[in-house]
């Protein structure tokens, strides 16, 4: 179901892993896979965000800028 989505099998793999471990948020660099996920939100049953923006929520911190 997720692949009809334009997911990778691997990728998809991942996420229904996450889901199967229960896990509420899976961190990934990955932009195109946290975009497509994002329009379907209501599918899953957990967050996909990047890490720096996860850092950030939870620290409250910014996170630094290295390039």
């Amino acid at each position: 179901m997720i692949m009809n989505l334009g997911v990778q099998a691997l990728d998809a793999l991942h996420i229904a892993c996450a889901e199967r471990a229960g896990a509420m948020v899976l961190v990934t660099t990955d932009d195109a896979l946290k975009n497509i996920m994002s329009h379907h939100s209501d599918i899953i049953s957990l967050r996909i965000v990047n890490p720096a923006a996860w850092y950030e929520e939870v620290t409250g911190n910014e996170s630094e800028d290295t390039a």
